[in-house]
């Protein structure tokens, strides 16, 4: 074969190859974008749960250092909503602010089927072994205490008409034995591309701190 015919030939073969090239970038293209997004998706879910995790922790520490103080319970869901409107595309559902007895803190199932609507009714269980208060996004997001938590006194006493009538904050002990509080947070995550999951997904947390003990002599814990 001449040097011509070889050169000929050559510049075949490049053509032919840079065809399969297209080809298999075309083949190849749809499984990128999916692993792309499928990354971008489960990154989103992965850093709404941690953001979700550390806001629960946050608003249980508050609930617990508040101890018997009438606006526990509204402090909590402050701070609930100040941290959790930073979530990229969750929506807060349920709300639990409850007494844990549990060895691992875990929300008494009452609680967790217990009614969250209408969102302006007090709402929760109360019985001998069971209290907690189940509050929803939208009293999460009201900023007026006495909406929710009415009082004609600054230290709130009395829950009674209250949202958290269910467990009062100055029923709560601060004595030996001291009462747990816990905070549980169940949020419904939507995916942007359905990759990962085509229906909504349900994050949950939970934190429990012991209620603030008293000071020594405090006559409220006698």
């Amino acid at each position: 074969m001449s040097a011509r015919s070889a050169d000929r030939a050559g510049e075949r073969r490049l053509r032919g190859d840079g065809g399969a090239v297209i080809v298999e970038a075309a083949l190849a293209l749809p499984l990128i974008v999916m692993l792309v997004l499928g990354t971008m998706e489960f990154g989103m879910l992965y850093q709404d749960a941690n953001h979700l995790e550390r806001s629960v922790q946050t608003a249980a520490r508050v609930g617990a250092s508040m101890a018997t103080n009438g606006f526990a319970d509204y402090e909590v869901l402050r701070s609930l909503d100040s941290s959790l409107s930073k979530l990229n595309k969750a929506q807060v559902k349920k709300i639990v602010v409850y007494r844990s007895t549990a060895s691992n803190g875990a929300v008494p199932p009452a609680c967790l089927t217990a009614s969250t609507t209408p969102a302006t009714s007090a709402h929760g269980v109360s019985t001998s072994s069971v209290r907690c208060n189940v509050y929803v996004q939208a009293q999460m997001a009201q900023a007026n205490p006495t909406v929710g938590f009415p009082s004609t006194s600054i230290t709130r006493p009395s829950c009674a008409g209250g949202w958290d009538v269910n467990w009062c904050p100055s029923s709560r002990r601060r004595n030996i034995p001291p009462d747990f509080l816990g905070v549980y947070v169940e949020v419904e995550y939507e995916p942007v591309t359905n990759l990962l999951h085509r229906s909504k997904v349900t994050i949950a947390r939970k934190a429990v701190f012991q209620v603030e003990p008293c000071a020594a002599g405090d006559p409220a814990c006698q």
